[in-house]
């Protein structure tokens, strides 16, 4: 028997339940040998919380190059998913089912605003909205939190601060969010 979960606008295909046995993905085949029962589960497409810059985790401007973290829930496809930033799509860097993280697509412009769009399995939902700018850049930090000491380390790759300074003359290498092409 062939097997095809569509989601309604707004939803995403979460799971089979029922006694036969599971197909794994939103269209299928399954052999059935007694009567048995299977019901497709949806849930609502991705719930979006807030955006915040992804290394200080303050409210973030969009700028070009620019890492963001989009927060919420069921963020999660159960195929590719894909953000767009003013209708381009944007680098994923990470995804779970509360966070994804990514980078603002560069081109856009430093004015105006930025809309951002969540696809997952084809439905397509508002993930809110941001003042563009040309550049927004913040450090990385140890805590990953964007409090406390800059991930910053020196030339041969030890973590700088107090016990590891970096030499007179040295280099050092600081992590950000925002580069811009020369």
């Amino acid at each position: 028997m062939a097997l095809t979960a569509v989601p309604n606008a707004g939803y995403i295909f979460a799971a089979w339940t029922g006694t036969a046995s599971p197909p794994t993905s939103t269209s299928s085949s399954i052999v059935m040998s007694a009567p048995e029962y299977i019901t497709a589960n949806f849930q609502p497409a991705g719930q979006t919380g807030g955006i915040l810059n992804g290394a200080s985790f303050l409210q973030p401007l969009a700028a070009p190059n620019t890492i963001l973290s989009l927060f919420g829930t069921n963020l999660e496809c159960s195929s590719a998913e894909q953000l767009t930033v003013n209708g381009v799509q944007a680098p994923l860097l990470y995804s779970s089912a509360t966070q994804m993280n990514f980078v603002v697509p560069s081109g856009l412009g430093g004015t105006g605003n930025a809309v951002l769009q969540l696809i997952c399995n084809g439905v397509t939902t508002s993930a809110g909205s941001l003042a563009l700018a040309p550049v927004n850049p913040a450090i990385f930090t140890e805590a990953v939190n964007g409090t406390g000491q800059g991930a910053v380390l020196n030339q041969n790759y030890t973590l700088n601060g107090p016990p590891s300074p970096v030499s007179i003359g040295g280099y050092i290498l600081v992590y950000v969010t925002c580069f811009a092409h020369a």
